[in-house]
């Protein structure tokens, strides 16, 4: 009986107490934390390469087979390496696609108008196959408008018929309300306006490096 009772007290001293539940609990909130620390770490690491190191292919390995069937151009700027179509004669019209879209949604737009004008379908900033020299570009209105304006310097139009489409209206629209010297007429399809707040979906894109991501994953159409 004795020998019994001192081996429960022998084992006894090599057992460790339980914790207290609180300390239970502060170890695994801290195990939690260290967790979600780290995936938050890969998240941001990725989103940061994605914005500033990643750049879509352009034209040297276009994905449209619809380049191939129309005059694609680039011309190259500070700001960006502009593409556009061009086709037609006549005064000049520049077309502005919407968001997330690119020349290709004028396609049909293009070679009616190119009866009587010589047109200029451009990819802006973040779509199409436009690539920005810029990583501090910011994909407001304004910098969307201002955009429009170095991409009419380098091919020398000082005056143009605008046209857009969508999101894109909004910047045709900011850029004659600011530079209505250069526009000779202006066309809106389904634009939103200067005065009105985009929806939140976009002007998400506003921030930095969400905007630069979302456009960076932006693909072109497949036709």
């Amino acid at each position: 009986m004795a020998t019994s009772q001192a081996g429960r007290l022998e084992s006894g001293k090599n057992e460790r107490p339980p914790l207290p539940r609180r300390n239970r609990v502060r170890r695994r909130l801290k195990r939690t934390a260290a967790v979600v620390s780290g995936l938050l770490a890969v998240l941001v690491a990725a989103a940061l390469v994605l914005a500033y190191a990643y750049h879509p292919a352009g034209v040297d390995n276009p994905r449209s087979a619809y380049l191939s069937t129309v005059d694609s151009r680039f011309v190259d700027t500070e700001l960006a390496r502009f593409h556009y179509v061009q086709a037609g004669e006549g005064p000049p019209v520049v077309l502005v696609h919407g968001g997330g879209e690119w020349a290709y949604s004028y396609r049909d737009t293009i070679a009616a108008l190119a009866r009587s004008h010589r047109v200029y379908a451009v990819d802006l900033p973040g779509h199409g196959y436009t690539e920005l020299h810029r990583n501090d570009f910011g994909f407001t209105i304004d910098s969307m408008a201002g955009s429009l304006a170095t991409f009419l310097d380098a091919l020398g139009l000082t005056r143009v018929s605008l046209v857009g489409h969508s999101w894109g209206g909004g910047w045709a629209l900011r850029f004659a309300e600011t530079r209505p010297d250069r526009v000779e007429r202006l066309a809106l399809i389904d634009s939103n306006g200067v005065e009105y707040p985009d929806v939140f979906d976009w002007r998400v894109l506003e921030y930095p490096v969400v905007g630069e991501v979302v456009m960076n994953l932006m693909g072109k159409d497949s036709a």
